[in-house]
């Protein structure tokens, strides 16, 4: 079972915290850490600036996203790994449904439910039992289906006020 670590308001103290749930001989070592945002930039930015904070303290950091990012991290001098095609996400952005209320959010989940497996093979191959750590969006099950099979620390980063749910002004689509 993974370990459950206190909830901080900034997503690398989230990783920090996640790097003391290991052994105390291994928490000085450096980390190999996974990033796993997905979205648009909006989602990524966040993880780069992330990932550069982390490579900062020293740490080996990769970010797994869809190839239409690769140019951003590979920019910030964070290792790029592939995750599905450019035109899967071009695709996806072109559909109209995505931007409709109703629809939108099945769109959202038809997507994600292909990229289920590939996040959980991308995470496994890259895995480096003992020294990884990930933080990935809510929205990446694939990466939670690692933690759990694979014993991976884990950090799920909420950019979206969306996926918080409220009885107190509760917020209303148009």
């Amino acid at each position: 079972m993974a370990p459950v670590f206190k909830l901080t308001h900034y997503p690398n103290e989230a990783i920090l915290c996640l790097a003391s749930q290991r052994s105390p001989q291994l928490t000085e070592s450096i980390l190999n850490v996974l990033l796993i945002p997905l979205g648009s930039h909006g989602d990524v930015h966040p993880f780069v600036g992330l990932g550069l904070a982390l490579r900062a303290r020293g740490h080996r950091v990769r970010v797994i996203v869809n190839p239409f990012f690769g140019p951003l991290v590979e920019q910030a001098g964070l290792e790029f790994i592939p995750l599905g095609t450019t035109d899967y996400y071009l695709r996806m952005l072109d559909n109209p449904d995505l931007w409709k209320p109703v629809k939108g959010p099945r769109a959202v989940f038809a997507s994600l439910a292909e990229l289920h497996r590939p996040i959980y093979e991308a995470v496994a191959a890259h895995n480096v039992p003992g020294d990884t750590v990930m933080a990935s969006s809510i929205l990446a099950m694939g990466a939670r289906a690692a933690q759990d099979k694979l014993g991976i620390p884990m950090a799920t980063i909420h950019l979206q006020p969306a996926v918080f749910r409220s009885t107190v002004n509760a917020p209303k689509l148009p």
